[in-house]
């Protein structure tokens, strides 16, 4: 399980940055945002299973073979791209909202300085 969270961790932080990418012209469907966030709780889940299972197994002892470390990278990269989709998605839906708005003056601007 600790290689599990591991690479859902890394997947995670790749699929949720892909919202970046937009800005710079990069043209790719937005499922991987949701990706992004789906394994990112999948990554924080298998961390915690696998801690748990450490644990109960070592007996209280610590691990042998870096099981630890793996378990808390992934737990790490899990949060951090969950965190970063979240955030951009939230940051890219409010932008649409206010983009669509009858105050075209104001997406003009916004478009002329990010966009």
């Amino acid at each position: 399980m600790a290689i599990a969270s591991l690479v859902c961790g890394i997947v995670s932080v790749v699929f949720s940055t892909m919202l970046h990418w937009i800005v710079y012209g990069v043209s790719y469907n937005s499922v991987c945002v949701y990706l992004g966030l789906i394994t990112g709780i999948a990554a924080i889940v298998l961390s915690i299973l696998a801690s748990r299972q450490n644990a109960m197994f070592a007996g209280g002892r610590p691990a042998l073979g870096g099981q630890n470390t793996m378990i808390l990278v992934g737990l790490i990269l899990g949060i951090v791209g969950f965190l970063f989709g979240f955030i951009g998605l939230m940051t890219c839906e409010v932008c649409f909202c206010l983009c669509a708005s009858p105050e075209e003056k104001f997406a003009r601007e916004f478009y002329r300085y990010f966009g």
